[in-house]
């Protein structure tokens, strides 16, 4: 069964991939888009496609700018992203619930947006990567919190909602801290009210994960696959994580 489920997830994600290249097909084209304001200095320039540090820019030679890269800026690291949209739809089908759905959705945008992100390389696409990591992490929040209520769906999808608007686009801060905290709660919530052997699955998943995030971001032993190896580690990690509840 979950061999199907991993099928049509694939059959899912060919549409996804054609449409993350035909947005980024056609933001290579506006000169506005890949243009951005330096807070510091209030002037206009192009990105700094290096941001982030990932091997695979320093690989396609990122400090040399779109015209040395190309877009996608980061072909690995924006379509393995894909793996967030394979992850949620199984989980959907396994789960087969409303609440699963938002879930799927959340996950679905997290993969377009990182997916912008890595393409492109800049702070406005940036902005597009958070709000879909805040709308899954805050959905699962949510969702601890909420499971086996008459109002469980409603109260998962308006979490999801308004916190990927508004920690992304509105009140924009030090993302590493908030999903930290946000993980660290979901955790315990999954430990103390859900299924503790898969709460256990998803943070080995986690913490391997991490081991990937941090030998990729400080070495080059990964090649350009490092921070793709992360995407998919951590979809998986998720779905363990909704499956847990």
């Amino acid at each position: 069964m979950t061999n199907a489920y991993l099928l049509e997830s694939l059959a899912w994600c060919l549409p996804m991939a054609l449409l993350i290249y035909a947005v980024l097909k056609w933001a290579s084209g506006q000169e506005k888009l890949k243009q951005e304001v330096n807070p510091k200095t209030g002037e206009i320039g192009p990105p700094h496609l290096c941001r982030g540090g990932w091997n695979e820019g320093e690989i396609r030679g990122c400090y040399l700018g779109y015209a040395t890269t190309g877009i996608p800026v980061e072909p690995v690291n924006t379509y393995s992203n894909l793996a967030y949209l394979a992850a949620g739809w199984v989980v959907y089908r396994l789960a087969a619930s409303w609440t699963a759905l938002v879930f799927c959705v959340a996950m679905a945008f997290l993969c377009f947006g990182s997916a912008l992100y890595h393409g492109m390389k800049t702070r406005w696409s940036a902005r597009w990567d958070h709000g879909g990591m805040y709308a899954v992490m805050a959905g699962l929040a949510f969702y601890v919190l909420a499971a086996g209520d008459a109002y469980e769906t409603e109260i998962v999808l308006a979490g999801s909602l308004f916190s990927g608007i508004l920690l992304a686009w509105l009140l924009d801060g030090y993302l590493l801290a908030r999903m930290a905290l946000l993980l660290a709660l979901i955790t315990v919530g999954v430990m103390t009210r859900g299924d503790a052997a898969l709460g256990w699955t998803s943070l080995a998943y986690f913490a391997g994960a991490l081991a990937v995030w941090l030998v990729d971001k400080y070495t080059g032993i990964l090649g350009r696959f490092g921070h793709g190896l992360w995407h998919v580690l951590t979809a998986v990690a998720l779905a363990y994580i909704f499956l847990a509840v």
